[in-house]
């Protein structure tokens, strides 16, 4: 859970949201959503980004993803021919 940023905080806040992704492998590319908050909003805020392995692993149930973004990501599912259930990455923002 975070807390709310005020508008005249001089803190900028980047965070998903919702925090926590479940989708189905076969879902093909799907968006998260980033928020936010504080700051200075006229000021341009660049985040570093990758995907990590949780119970998924990166190749065989997910494409690894990283870079720089101002606001949107999409990752892409890889479709197993065999039904796995649980299976999870994870995609965290990084520290400037």
């Amino acid at each position: 859970m975070h807390e709310a940023i005020s508008q005249e905080s001089p803190v900028t806040s980047v965070h998903f949201e919702p925090a926590h992704y479940t989708v189905l492998e076969n879902v093909g590319t799907f968006n998260i959503t980033v928020r936010r908050e504080g700051g200075n909003l006229q000021n341009r805020v660049y985040v570093d980004y990758k995907t990590e392995d949780g119970t998924a692993n990166a190749g065989s149930d997910y494409e690894h993803i990283e870079g720089k973004f101002l606001i949107c990501i999409s990752c892409k599912c890889v479709s197993m021919k065999t039904f796995q259930s649980n299976s999870r990455f994870v995609t965290t923002p990084s520290p400037p």
